[in-house]
């Protein structure tokens, strides 16, 4: 009896780190399309420039000029005046809960998306 029940633990603890690794690649995912998408001139970094438009775009302004130049701040750890990609992963995972980022990054990629397919001219 003892050895089915250390067996259903093991099992079960297999699944929640399973589960979990899952659950992490998702987030990563998501936080990579999303940098990918801000990323407009596709060099690896994201420049104050493109943080902005992409700040505007998605929340206005207002937020992009007040809140956003201390948001790319704080995600510019090495102050080379760009985000890389481990840069923007850190800065994310570091700032929002677990299930915040992915709901927030989800209405990111989806927001991207949209814009991708209805330009505006600027």
């Amino acid at each position: 009896m003892r050895l089915i029940i250390s067996i259903f633990i093991l099992t079960v603890l297999i699944s929640l780190n399973s589960a979990e690794n899952d659950a992490t690649s998702r987030l990563a995912n998501v936080i990579r399309k999303t940098f990918k998408g801000i990323d407009t001139d596709q060099d690896g970094n994201v420049t104050w420039p493109e943080y902005q438009a992409y700040l505007t775009r998605r929340f206005g302004p207002k937020l992009a000029m007040v809140d956003g130049p201390m948001i790319f701040g704080h995600a510019d750890e090495n102050g080379d005046r760009r985000i890389n990609e481990n840069e923007y992963i850190h800065y994310i995972t570091a700032t929002l809960g677990r299930a915040d980022i992915v709901e927030k990054l989800s209405e990111s990629e989806a927001a991207l998306l949209n814009d991708s397919k209805h330009p505006t001219s600027e």
